[in-house]
């Protein structure tokens, strides 16, 4: 399996792993919550994953976000089961952890374990994004 997802099929596979989510919109939000596990029953609200997770946002979160996503976020946030970095891009990937910097100066912020990265930054594979990482796209036409 690769260790670059562009989207989650069973949140359970991931259990207690570190997983980094790359995007600000509905389907990142989305993802980084499912992968906590969340549940909302009435005002309850649990975690049946346990996971390290991280979203990495290059600027804010997307205006245009659901409410839902919105409030689940910040409930995941809350209780420490995301952790978000704001004005932030991945420096690196490695074997087992992501380096982070800062999306404007380019410095070196953190960095963060990790067992799978999920890129979820728009309609289509971020392939430029990702080789700018020096990640090789196999299977990809070389021009």
């Amino acid at each position: 399996e690769s260790k670059v997802q562009y989207k989650l099929g069973d949140a359970k596979e991931y259990f207690g792993k570190h997983c980094t989510v790359v995007g600000a919109g509905n389907s990142a939000i989305e993802v980084a919550v499912a992968l906590t596990g969340f549940e909302r029953q009435g005002d309850t609200i649990t975690f049946a994953n346990d996971n390290e997770v991280t979203l990495i946002i290059r600027s804010d979160l997307k205006g245009d976000l659901k409410l839902g996503n919105k409030m689940n976020f910040y409930d995941c946030l809350d209780a420490g089961r995301i952790k978000a970095y704001f004005r932030t891009t991945i420096k690196r990937i490695e074997a087992d952890t992501v380096v982070l910097m800062d999306a404007k100066s380019e410095a070196e912020k953190a960095t963060v374990p990790c067992d799978f990265v999920f890129a979820l930054i728009g309609g289509d594979k971020p392939t430029t994004f990702l080789e700018k990482l020096g990640i090789e796209i196999l299977g990809k036409r070389k021009r």
